[in-house]
């Protein structure tokens, strides 16, 4: 922690702009507020949460 809050790495960003569609690397991307990442299935509105998850899960903090 350092004195203006916490401190982190991210190593790399991925999207899709739709179920089932390989995922992309980005080098840079553009972050919405509200929405997500620009040009991401949930930034699209075309992508769903799943209602079973299961034991292999990832994550994405954005603050």
């Amino acid at each position: 922690m350092t004195a203006t809050g916490w401190r982190g790495t991210l190593d790399h960003i991925h999207i899709t702009p739709a179920k089932s569609h390989p995922m992309q690397a980005l080098q840079s991307a553009t972050l919405i507020a509200g929405r997500g990442i620009e040009g991401d299935r949930y930034f699209l509105q075309t992508g769903t949460y799943s209602g079973q998850p299961g034991d292999d899960r990832q994550i994405t903090l954005i603050e």
